[in-house]
């Protein structure tokens, strides 16, 4: 939340303003719009398990098409097998980031935690993010 925070915050006031805040809201699923077309490679308006995979393994980051189902599940509402434009800026309004890379490692590492498949500390979180504690922040969160 404080890279959030740090982004909103263009006056440096230590708080957001409304108007910060729908700046950084209008600002940031503009963002996420073209993040989605980026993922959305068949152009259908929709992402699903096949593109997730795709998208990690362009990346180098192994993922199931088990485990792209998991995250499709865990961020679509509408009863879909995939994820459309208003649920993928539902699910990632408070990340900051928006890199093909850190999306990628905010998906694999949030949503195997959220689904409570594993107490284990998930293998692809590097030896630093283990020793700063970055698998504890995201198994509380």
């Amino acid at each position: 939340m404080q890279d959030v925070m740090s982004k909103a915050d263009v006056d440096g006031s230590a708080s957001l303003s409304f108007r910060e805040l729908v700046h950084y809201v209008v600002e940031h699923e503009k963002r996420l719009a073209v993040e989605f077309a980026f993922l959305d490679k068949n152009a259908d308006g929709r992402i699903d398990r096949g593109e997730i995979v795709g998208h990690f393994s362009e990346l180098g980051i192994p993922i199931s098409e088990s485990e792209a189902g998991k995250i499709v599940d865990q961020v679509q509402r509408d009863g879909s097998a995939s994820i459309d434009l208003a649920e993928f800026q539902r699910c990632l309004m408070f990340l900051p980031s928006l890199d093909a890379s850190s999306l990628a490692h905010f998906w694999k590492h949030s949503m195997v935690i959220a689904l409570g498949e594993d107490a284990a500390v998930p293998e692809d979180f590097s030896k630093s993010e283990i020793q700063q504690g970055a698998w504890w922040r995201h198994l509380v969160a």
